[in-house]
């Protein structure tokens, strides 16, 4: 009775895992997946060819714009709160602009300090000539910015090479966020 307990143990293995087997066996093979190749760039290439693409796209601006004030020349600054420079450009008219804004703002408040009588009164005409000054600025700094942005769009519609140049440089802005 014994053997008869071990073979049918043994046959029941057997079939058990014959039965589990089967579907196994009958699935289709499992395919290779085809050959991957990913091509990018290193994000600093990306960064090196925006940067040469704006240079070009600045250098041809210089060459076919008309008078020098629509000039742009580009320098970096930190910003306020930053140690970080960031390279700003800007119109020689829109440096213009801003030089003599912030040179009449202090220009109002050095003639009006120690003027007037009474509590508050040097204070209040520094307010004044202050606020003159900046509202002068913000004014000059928006006609620089008209006169140039017209002259930009001059340029793009009679001058095929700038017109290449700054579709150049938005196409790599564009990859490179798509990029990131």
């Amino acid at each position: 009775m014994r053997a008869f307990v071990e073979r049918s143990l043994a046959c029941a293995i057997v079939s058990l895992a014959a039965g589990l087997s089967g579907p196994v066996v009958a699935q289709q093979p499992v395919q290779e997946p085809e050959e991957v190749i990913v091509r990018a760039k290193p994000l600093n290439r990306y960064r090196a060819e925006i940067e040469l693409a704006r240079d070009e796209m600045i250098k041809l601006f210089n060459e076919a714009n008309e008078g020098e004030d629509n000039d742009v020349r580009c320098r970096y600054e930190a910003p306020t709160g930053s140690r970080i420079p960031e390279r700003v450009c800007f119109s020689t008219s829109q440096d213009r602009a801003g030089a003599n804004g912030a040179r009449d703002f202090l220009g109002a408040l050095f003639t009006s300090s120690g003027k007037g009588t009474g509590a508050g009164a040097p204070q209040v005409t520094a307010e004044i000539g202050a606020g003159a000054a900046q509202a002068d600025a913000a004014n000059a700094d928006k006609a620089a910015l008209a006169g140039f942005e017209a002259e930009w769009q001059r340029l793009m519609g009679t001058n095929q090479q700038f017109h290449n140049a700054v579709v150049k440089y938005r196409e790599l802005e564009d990859e490179f966020d798509r990029a990131r």
